[in-house]
């Protein structure tokens, strides 16, 4: 049933709605279908006397934040660093090149304990440091004939415990390993200006971490969960120009609910794909106006409620969106 008429000017405390409660209301009224409210309704579900009656919208709300929350994902690059981009095991190949070898070493060499002379491998590349018989055991210093380079501790001839890897592109990982993988804290510089600081999985990105792309003197920031090298879970963006998001994310996008700032526009409400999509409200400070209805792929689609603040806050002016 529809609730008693409020004097003109009057909020009618739903709408416009948070996204949460806005649902909930046309849910109890039997009308939350795709689509929104039937056309003889206000898309808050109430009766509200401040409805403008017979005016509908084209489907342009007089509020909007001009796609800039979109534009600044496009421009957001990814942190996809040399064992991202090849898969993990990468390395482990890597330091395996020359196990083989090291099984044929002498009979003497079992007998060798803690630091040796360098040794040099007939791939060329050399390793100098601590010893267990033929293992790499201890600390030492693993340079590839490519220009990689490896120095930090060893466990029977696998990288295991600290250690820092330098690829041959200039990038740095410096962390924890297990057994030739990034696996545990670790920070990634990559030369172009990224880092990642944060958990690793088997070579991944996995569980908690912070992402952060240099332009110039200008930073793009990611914090938040990783789950196999992808953001997915919940997390928060910020951007040159002091934009910023705070929500749900999925396979690098932003999924679910959230809330994205730029300057004096403000969106909260669900997401799919990086891209408003479900129930929202846009609001924005400097024209005390607001927008809750619903959208899909960044637009407003079906009923939705535009809304003129006057003094004291209470809406003035409530529009229907024609869909």
């Amino acid at each position: 049933s529809s609730s008693a008429p409020q004097a003109k000017g009057t909020p009618c405390g739903i709408c416009p709605p948070s996204p949460r409660s806005g649902e909930a209301r046309w849910a109890e009224m039997g009308q939350g279908q795709s689509g929104g409210p039937p056309k003889s309704a206000p898309a808050c579900g109430c009766a509200c006397p401040a409805q403008e009656e017979g005016e509908d919208k084209d489907g342009q709300v007089m509020v909007s934040d001009e796609g800039k929350t979109e534009a600044m994902l496009e421009e957001l690059p990814l942190l996809i660093n040399d064992v991202a981009a090849r898969g993990p095991g990468v390395l482990d190949a890597m330091f395996r090149q020359d196990h083989e070898e090291l099984k044929e070493l002498p009979p003497e060499a079992q007998s060798r304990r803690g630091a040796q002379p360098s040794h040099k491998f007939r791939s060329g590349n050399v390793y100098e440091g601590q010893w267990e018989g033929r293992f790499r055991h201890g600390f030492g210093v693993q340079r590839w004939n490519d220009g990689s380079r490896y120095e930090g501790q060893w466990n029977t001839d696998a990288a295991t415990g600290r250690g820092r890897f330098t690829f041959n592109n200039g990038d740095v990982y410096v962390g924890v390993w297990n057994d030739n993988m990034f696996h545990g804290l670790g920070v990634y510089y990559a030369v172009d200006g990224r880092t990642y600081v944060g958990e690793w999985w088997w070579d991944v990105r996995h569980g908690h971490g912070i992402e952060e792309t240099q332009h110039g003197k200008e930073l793009t920031r990611y914090a938040g969960t990783f789950l196999k090298n992808t953001k997915t879970g919940h997390g928060i963006y910020s951007w040159p120009g002091g934009g910023n998001y705070v929500g749900g994310v999925s396979q690098d996008d932003l999924e679910g609910f959230g809330m994205h700032t730029h300057n004096d526009t403000v969106f909260r409400g669900e997401w799919h794909s990086s891209m408003k999509h479900g129930f929202g409200l846009l609001s924005q400070s400097s024209t005390t106006t607001s927008f809750s209805g619903r959208y899909k792929e960044s637009r407003p689609v079906g009923w939705g409620c535009y809304s003129e603040a006057g003094p004291g806050g209470a809406p003035t002016k409530h529009f229907r969106l024609a869909s």
